[in-house]
């Protein structure tokens, strides 16, 4: 139970993508932003002391405890308020955060800006974030609008960045946070053959020092 296609993106190297950037650190703790059932959890666990997640669908994290139980190494799960990452209170600090097939659906710049924000806040110094969106399909939909009428969260909705000449907006959002070395990559997608729906995948990297 999720959305996508399961088996596409199980042969996806979202490990050495995500981890590009991250060098040879010890191991640490990572948080996995709309980790849905928890199948990046379990794959990033062979990088890092702990993995945990946070979702704001009750019912993906009712499955991922389901999908992680037989499986031993250390992580926990929290429900997003889905406005924030809203574990500050917990006082957690990570050496790693990243999300894949999360952010582009999330239509609102304002909730957008809140939950980078509260990454830095949870980043360790010397922590790296890395979001994953969808890159070089047009929707309309820009990275500062806040669509708050979209009637769901894919498709039509979605924040569509269609070349490079959207990077510099993005770069000025993170700076304005605090992020610093910020990276844009692209890779292929998962599947490349819909070419009419984000052909590409972005992924942006930066770091809180």
């Amino acid at each position: 139970v999720c959305v996508g296609w399961w088996d596409a993106h199980a042969k996806y190297s979202y490990e050495d993508y995500f981890l590009e950037e991250y060098g040879d650190r010890p191991d640490g703790y990572a948080l996995d932003f709309g980790c849905g059932v928890g199948r990046m959890i379990k794959r990033m666990s062979k990088y890092f002391n702990e993995v945990d997640g946070i979702d704001l669908c009750e019912r993906n994290l009712a499955h991922a405890k389901q999908y992680l139980a037989g499986y031993e190494f250390p992580w926990k799960l929290y429900l997003s308020d889905g406005l924030s990452c809203n574990i500050l209170n917990l006082k957690e600090w990570y050496n790693f955060i990243y999300s894949t097939i999360c952010f582009q659906h999330i239509c609102v710049h304002e909730i957008r800006h809140q939950i980078l924000k509260d990454f830095y806040t949870l980043l360790a110094e010397g922590g790296q974030c890395c979001i994953q969106l969808g890159y070089g399909w047009d929707n309309g939909v820009r990275w500062n609008d806040n669509f708050y009428d979209a009637q769901g969260t894919n498709s039509a909705n979605d924040v569509s960045i269609p070349n490079e000449t959207y990077f510099p907006l993005i770069e000025n959002d993170l700076k304005d946070i605090g992020f610093t070395n910020i990276k844009f990559k692209i890779k292929e997608s998962p599947h490349p053959d819909l070419m009419n729906y984000h052909p590409n995948w972005l992924f942006v990297y930066m770091d809180k020092i």
